[in-house]
């Protein structure tokens, strides 16, 4: 027999209540692990929130301003359709040309202020969707058990206070 054998059997009671003592500190510190994961996903739960909050009434207004810019663009480029079969028919008239040329401006005009609402747009969006996506993803799944985890633990006190008792619960 070796030395640390027989010396755990001679003092297994004092073994037993290591062992449990190292039990309880392993637990408390997965319990404390546990509650710092859930305080960062609470931080990022929060910044989601406030991202949200901040971005929402401005998508609303981007996605009202965009409306009005597709019917804006819809309607310049009718009169400009509509002039272009006239101005086909009297190319010679320079009334007429210019008039096409100030409506194809205002047209284009128009698209280009349709296209960078339009890019504001889907930046709102894409912020709103990596802030809900954040926030699904950060959302507490798990709940922080105490130190003292019932089952386990009344296991290992009812083991070691037999023991400490003067009862014995194990048989060498």
């Amino acid at each position: 027999m070796s030395v640390a054998f027989a010396l755990l059997v001679k003092h297994w009671r004092e073994a037993l209540i290591g062992a449990a003592v190292l039990g309880l500190m392993a637990m408390c510190r997965s319990r404390d692990n546990v509650i710092r994961e859930k305080a960062r996903a609470e931080v990022l739960y929060r910044q989601a929130d406030s991202t949200l909050k901040a971005v929402k009434p401005q998508l609303a207004r981007v996605d009202t301003l965009l409306q009005r810019d597709t019917v804006k663009v819809r309607v310049a480029i009718d009169r400009v359709v509509t002039l272009r079969d006239t101005l086909l028919r009297r190319l010679t008239d320079t009334v007429t040309v210019r008039e096409y040329i100030t409506r194809t401006d205002s047209a284009l005009a128009a698209c280009s202020e349709l296209s960078r609402d339009c890019a504001a747009f889907r930046l709102y969006a894409r912020q709103t969707i990596d802030a809900l996506e954040l926030k699904v993803k950060s959302q507490p799944a798990f709940v922080a058990r105490s130190c003292t985890m019932p089952s386990l633990l009344s296991g290992i006190l009812g083991a070691t206070g037999g023991v400490v008792l003067g009862r014995t619960v194990f048989k060498p």
